[in-house]
């Protein structure tokens, strides 16, 4: 459903600039606005289409895609807890707790490679520990954690950070004690329950149909408006206006198609098509582009989002 929200409307206005251009090019337009039928008789069938394509997309985005995403992540923690080598791949990092365990590769026997255990001072905010081995293997699971074997260890404890030069750049470390452990093991027990009981009980905007939000919204409108407040119900708006406008994408696609499909000749089909194609590429650039303001109150993302859909349907 995830892909299908993105996948609709690209077949919209790739399917209405194929079709539109084979009939100017067939001069089939010609003769059908010579024959009394107008222009809006002919696009009709497309603009009922987009609608319904919309409509479609309004229950994806605003209750099946959100709803599946967070089932999705709840089964995936699952998983973890009762089979953790399923997700201990290669190029992945598991945070488990204050531990974040990041693994270069995963050999056909289970061996994996270039693993890095790092563990967090959350009240200081800095990394105070390190664990760098060459390889390790799981040798122990429980219904509570796994065991893993490190082979040829380096470990880098106390608070460590870099010195600075006077270009201000990373010069060297200073205050790591570093113990190695060549041709020796060691081993670890991650607890997975850290990780089930670790997350906020809250789900996130994103995994929150349109009911929920509105909810949400209600209830912080009610409390104190802290930097923290003010931040989450801007980051709920955006999540709202984008699902919204996302439905609508359809209708601006088919508007934006249409004119290129309808002026179009046998030569340019195929110019038609590219320029339907870029417009679809700068759509979901301004999308992705206006989300990286989804917590900045004052920048109003929530409208932002609507921009793409407002330009192209007025310049459609």
């Amino acid at each position: 459903p995830k892909i299908l929200a993105y996948a609709i409307p690209i077949a919209s206005l790739v399917s209405v600039t194929l079709v539109f251009s084979r009939m100017s090019a067939e001069n089939e337009i010609t003769a059908m606005r010579a024959s009394g039928i107008s222009l809006w008789q002919i696009v009709n069938p497309a603009i009922l289409l987009a609608l319904a394509s919309s409509g479609c997309l309004f229950y994806l985005n605003m209750f099946a895609v959100p709803h599946l995403e967070a089932t999705r992540k709840s089964m995936m923690k699952g998983e973890l807890l009762s089979n953790p080598s399923t997700f201990l791949r290669g190029g992945t990092t598991i945070d488990l707790g204050g531990l974040s365990v990041d693994i270069g590769e995963k050999q056909e026997d289970g061996t994996l490679k270039d693993l890095r255990v790092i563990e967090v001072d959350k009240a200081n905010d800095i990394v105070s520990n390190q664990l760098l081995a060459q390889s390790g293997k799981i040798i122990d699971t429980t219904e509570t954690s796994f065991t893993i074997e490190f082979i040829d260890v380096i470990i880098l404890d106390n608070n460590w950070e870099f010195t600075k030069n006077k270009d201000g750049k990373n010069e060297s470390l200073s205050g790591v004690k570093v113990t190695r452990l060549p041709n020796a093991n060691t081993t670890y027990t991650f607890y997975t329950n850290d990780e089930l009981n670790s997350g906020n009980l809250r789900k996130r905007a994103k995994y929150l149909n349109i009911k929920e939000m509105i909810a949400r919204l209600a209830v912080l409108k009610n409390k104190e408006q802290t930097k923290t407040v003010r931040r989450e119900h801007t980051d709920l708006l955006y999540n709202l206006n984008k699902n919204l406008a996302l439905s609508f994408s359809p209708l601006a696609f088919l508007l934006m198609a249409l004119p290129f499909g309808l002026r179009s000749s046998r030569s340019e089909t195929s110019m038609g098509l590219f320029i339907s194609l870029i417009v679809m590429m700068t759509y979901y650039a301004t999308i992705l582009i206006t989300g990286a303001f989804d917590k900045h109150t004052a920048m109003h993302p929530e409208i932002l989002v609507w921009m793409p859909n407002i330009i192209f349907q007025s310049l459609g």
